[in-house]
Parts: structure tokens; C-alpha cells; sequence
């Protein structure tokens, strides 16, 4: 069966299994269909990156769905969220195939990033799949992460699959890090600019279909007055009105920077009594494990039990975005480790609240970014940072105001457009 389109651009009969979907020329786009290898927006942010592009579009007119697992559906609560794999084992890629074409979508958008799919390989032969069973209609992939996970093979096809992935990529057949994911969409984006200038390196071929879209932030700024803000959030942990408070946001496990930040903190205080740290939790890190964040949790108290800062510093737990705003309106300064970058969607909730930033690293900044940066690990000079901020008002008033401005790129409006701009510029062509 064809299917066929109305002159508006609506489909008058379902897709089955393999059909081909025609369009007129500038046919808009009106349905997408989103793959996540989870889909739990307030555990992790991939999800929570595609369920905001996912109302965003439908806000704009172009009804989406998310495929998933039966899991993520269910506990996702949202009735666009549709179970159609037990998991992302290789067995399952013939029920993801055919839930593809029963979405009637007129794109398939995947959202990759290896954790969310459990290191599973099955989903990199996806774009493949979809070819042979016929389907010509685009596929896009967003890359979310590249260049620290590469698919190995097991007994015998491990002696061979280095050998065969060196080939693919030089033929253009496949990446050894994204599989068929970038060789065979039709677009592919990259959430972090370094990410885009290696796998341009690594498939030349692929440059013209591949785009650079940010992060945007993933805690929208509230309408809360900032003086109310300070006062509550002041009030909350229990410190003087005349407090300044330090923010960090973002996961709490191992592989963070916290030590530096409570060490440098400590030479802070010293001189600058008022100064406060509120650590906010973003929970759930696709790199960590329960018993990994409580153990960290517990060196991370014993530091600052040894270094007497318990009662200048807050660890509020995982918050709801609800009440993380406010929070972060109600603060001075906003700290970021060494593992941040431009597609960091804590790095952009501190901006979007205009609060000044301090980060410890970050590649690929563009000249206009308005962050204070110093080396990684290095105790005095993110003291020497703090205390600069916390010394001259007027300073944090003009970080302050080019955070605000800095941030007005990377909202959901701008970043839902460039979507429709992908999505049409594939119709059209």
C-alpha cells in the first residue's frame, strides 16, 4: 500500500510494514517518531532532553511519539510514550522495526547515547534495518555523546572486529563508534561542538547531513521575584539573610570534582565568613550506581566534616525542577566541574538564571561565552575566582548580565526551530 498525502500534508491512510511514504515537495512535516533507550525525564538527560524536544514539537504542530521499552513507558506517565521492546538486545530489533512503521511517522529521530541503551550494540544496526525492510522516509540520530565507547566483539569476532571497523569507517559503511547510526541517517546531530569536529574527522563523507544543535537548559526560569527567592532559599538552610551563596549543580558520584570544590571553599570562608555552598543534586547519573553515590556522598561528608564547613554547607537532595529554579535565582554564583562543556545542561540552567560561572574546563568555547575559567584540580586558583566574585558586586552584575544573554541561544524555542529547519530541509529534498 502507498501511502498518500493531502494537499495539507496530512496522511489519509496508515503506513504498513514495508511501504514507501511520497510527499509533495514542500510538504511540512507533521509526525515524528522519537527512539529512546530510556525514557525517565527526571532520572537522566538524555530523557529529559527528548521529552522536552517532544512537547516543544508538539507545541509547534508536529506530533511526536516516543518508542521505548515497555519500562520506560510505563513509568514515564506520558501517553505519547509508547512500549513496543522488552529491552535492546538483539532480539528485540524486529518489534522495534515494525513499531516504526506502524507509527505512520513521517521521520525517525534517534536519540543516542550508550548508557541509555546499556552498552547494547543492537541499536547501531537500526538505520540499516530500517533501509531493508524498505523504509525511504529520513532518519535522524542525535549524538549525545561520542568518542569514549566503541563496540567490541566477542570470542572469535573479537579478533576481527577491530580490523573490521577500521574498514567500515574508511569505506564509509559504518563508525566504530556509532555503527550504522551515522553512515545511514539522513542527518545526524552532535549536542557538543567537539563531538561534531570528531566524527566530521572520522567520516569526511558524512559533513554536508551534519549539524550542530546545543543543549539547552533542562531547569527553566521561574517567574519568582529574585529578592523572594534569596529570602526562601536562605531561609530553607537556615543561614543569615547577608549570605552569599555558591551553587553547584549537577550529578553527584565518583567521577566529579566536589573535593577541589570543598578545599578551595574552605580558603574561601576564611576571608569571606558570609559565603555559603548549596550543592544541588541533578540524581541519577547514567554513570553512576546507587552504591556508588552513597559512597561518594559519605567521603564527601567526612571531607567536610574534617575541614569543619557542616554548617556552611547544604546538600539539598534531588530536587523537582519546581523548586530547583527558585533555588537557583535565590543564589550568587554559580560552579561547575571539569567534566562540564557546552552541551552540559547544568552549565545552561546557571546561565539561563543569570547567575556568574565559574567552570573548571571547558572545550570548544566559543569567544562569546562569559564563564571565568580556571585549570582543573587547582585549589588556589578557584579560590582565587571565588573570592574575586564574592569581593566585586559589580563584577557578578556584569557576568550576571552576559550569562543572561549568553543563554538566550540556547532556549527551547531556538533549538525546537533548528529541528524544523533539519526535518523540512529532508522533506524538501
Amino acid at each position: 500500500m502507498i501511502v498518500v498525502v493531502s494537499s495539507d500534508c496530512t496522511r489519509t491512510s496508515q503506513s504498513q510494514e514495508g511501504d514507501i511514504g511520497f510527499y509533495p515537495p514542500s510538504c511540512a512535516m507533521s509526525r515524528i517518531a522519537f527512539i529512546a533507550g530510556t525514557y525517565l525525564p527526571e532520572s537522566d538527560s538524555v530523557s529529559d532532553y527528548t521529552a522536552r524536544l517532544h512537547t516543544s514539537l508538539r507545541d509547534r504542530g508536529v506530533e511526536s511519539i516516543v518508542l521505548t521499552t515497555y519500562y520506560a513507558a510505563e513509568a514515564a506517565y506520558d501517553p505519547h510514550a509508547l512500549g513496543v521492546v522488552h529491552g535492546w538486545q538483539w532480539v528485540d530489533l524486529k518489534a522495534l522495526v515494525k513499531a516504526v512503521w506502524d507509527s505512520g511517522a513521517d521521520a525517525v529521530h534517534i536519540q543516542y547515547q550508550p548508557q541509555i541503551y546499556g552498552h547494547q550494540p543492537a541499536i547501531l544496526l537500526l538505520p540499516l534495518l530500517l533501509r531493508l525492510s524498505g523504509w525511504r522516509s529520513p532518519i535522524v540520530t542525535t549524538i549525545h555523546e561520542y568518542g569514549n565507547w566503541e563496540w567490541q566483539g566477542r570470542g572469535l569476532l573479537a579478533r576481527f572486529s577491530g580490523w573490521l571497523q577500521q574498514l567500515g569507517q574508511q569505506c564509509a559503511w559504518w563508525d566504530r563508534e556509532g555503527g550504522f547510526l551515522l553512515a545511514l541517517s539522513n542527518a545526524t546531530i552532535a549536542i557538543a561542538p567537539e563531538a561534531k569536529t570528531l566524527i566530521q574527522a572520522r567520516l569526511p563523507n558524512i559533513e554536508r547531513r551534519l549539524w550542530h544543535v546545543p543543549a539547552a537548559t533542562n531547569v527553566q526560569a521561574s517567574e519568582t521575584d529574585s529578592s523572594a527567592a534569596r529570602q526562601v532559599l536562605r531561609q530553607t538552610c537556615n543561614w543569615h539573610e547577608d549570605a552569599l551563596v555558591i551553587t553547584y549543580l549537577g550529578f553527584l558520584h565518583s567521577g566529579k570534582d566536589l573535593k577541589t570544590l570543598l578545599l578551595a571553599f574552605k580558603q574561601v570562608v576564611t576571608t569571606q565568613p558570609q559565603a555559603r555552598l548549596l550543592v544541588m543534586d541533578r540524581k541519577d547519573s547514567p554513570k553512576s550506581t546507587v552504591q556508588d553515590d552513597n559512597t561518594y556522598l559519605t567521603q564527601l561528608q567526612t571531607t567536610i566534616d574534617e575541614l569543619e564547613l557542616r554548617s556552611f554547607v547544604h546538600f539539598t537532595g534531588y530536587l523537582d525542577e519546581e523548586i530547583m529554579s527558585p533555588y537557583l535565582a535565590g543564589s550568587d554564583i554559580g560552579v561547575l566541574d571539569r567534566d562540564v562543556s557546552l552541551n552540559s545542561s547544568s552549565l545552561m540552567s546557571l546561565l539561563s538564571h543569570s547567575l556568574p560561572a565559574i567552570a573548571t574546563h571547558v572545550p570548544s568555547l566559543p569567544d562569546t561565552h562569559p564563564l571565568l575559567l580556571v585549570p582543573p584540580q587547582d585549589v588556589t586558583a578557584l579560590t582565587t575566582a571565588l573570592i574575586e566574585l564574592i569581593d566585586r558586586p559589580e563584577k557578578r552584575k556584569q557576568q550576571a548580565k552576559a550569562s543572561r544573554v549568553f543563554s538566550q541561544t540556547f532556549n527551547w524555542q531556538n533549538i525546537t526551530q533548528q529541528h524544523l529547519e533539519i526535518y523540512q530541509g529532508l522533506l524538501d529534498n
